[in-house]
């Protein structure tokens, strides 16, 4: 089956997080304290705002998950529980690196820089995309 509405809706699911990233990845913990208007008809904390977008999102995973069940789509294989995980562990991934800028990426501890984690981690990707693509010829 196509997969392509559901990658242009996740897409832009990736672009909205990637906006609000860029404006909240600078604030400072002082500035989580203002006060923003309109927010459900009242005014709140910036902080309220930035934990109900992460609740939202894990809230609507379960959701998907329900609707799923209850509408009778196959059960989870193990192959895509081990790819919702690896989904998780990039997202973390994603999430640490939202501190990092280009100057930070030559940070050495116990001899490895950022960026050489990062160049690893996608040289291990590319090696398991291989050993699959050839175990599946």
């Amino acid at each position: 089956m196509p997969r392509t509405e559901t990658e242009a809706m996740m897409s832009r699911v990736l672009a909205n997080f990637t906006e609000l990233a860029g404006q909240a990845a600078e604030l400072s913990d002082e500035d989580l304290d203002k006060e923003i208007p309109g927010y459900g008809g009242r005014t709140t904390r910036a902080r309220t705002v930035l934990y109900a977008n992460a609740n939202h999102v894990r809230e609507h995973v379960n959701h998907i998950n329900k609707i799923l069940s209850a509408t009778g789509h196959p059960a989870q294989t193990e192959a895509r529980a081990i790819l919702e995980q690896a989904a998780q562990a990039l997202g973390a991934l994603s999430g640490a690196l939202l501190r990092v800028d280009d100057g930070d990426l030559t940070r050495s501890h116990e001899d490895h820089t950022i960026a050489s984690v990062l160049q690893h981690v996608a040289e291990t990707q590319e090696s398991h995309i291989g050993y699959l693509r050839e175990g599946f010829k």
